[in-house]
């Protein structure tokens, strides 16, 4: 039996995520909502204007520790406050660049992965950073373009380029490892 139904301004294209009594879902207009998980209120809703272009993609968010973490397109990360929905900080992974919208296409397609102190996020079209989880500061970037999003062990980092090679990266200094095409 349904306890409860939200709705919202769009398709939810992602499985929602919850922690402390808070239930975050991403609706297909790169609106944020964070709903009372007892019953389905709202609590706080994050939204940002999004560029005329962009890529569909069925990335979702990560919640750790009180707080969200969420790409968007125009190649921003944000982390936003779990118990208000409050921005604590809003980092470029990219810029979009180019003389047309298509160009400018600069998106973050895939989940952040969390590692410690550390947030990382990729973007089409863009680079790959990592940034203090905490305050949002660079910690290292690098122009890799990626679709398919990263992944992270004990001491790197990986994730598939835009020309389907898989590369693997220090995570502490984005230093490159290896490659294989």
């Amino acid at each position: 039996k349904a306890l409860w139904k939200a709705q919202l301004s769009g398709e939810v294209l992602a499985p929602p995520e919850t922690q402390e009594g808070t239930v975050v879902a991403r609706a297909g207009d790169g609106r944020v909502y964070g709903l009372d998980a007892a019953t389905g209120k709202r609590k706080w809703v994050y939204q940002r204007s999004t560029p005329a272009l962009s890529v569909r993609t069925h990335a979702g968010l990560v919640v750790d520790r009180g707080a969200v973490f969420v790409g968007f397109p125009g190649g921003r990360l944000v982390a936003l406050s779990l118990s208000n929905g409050n921005i604590g900080w809003d980092a470029v992974v990219a810029l979009p660049r180019g003389a047309t919208e298509l160009e400018r296409v600069s998106d973050v397609t895939s989940l952040p992965v969390l590692d410690g102190r550390q947030v990382c996020a990729v973007a089409f079209q863009g680079r790959v950073a990592c940034f203090d989880a905490t305050r949002g500061t660079v910690l290292w970037a690098r122009d890799i373009s990626s679709l398919a999003g990263l992944a992270v062990d004990s001491r790197y980092l990986y994730l598939t380029d835009d020309k389907n090679a898989v590369v693997a990266l220090d995570k502490t200094s984005g230093a490159s490892i290896w490659r294989n095409s």
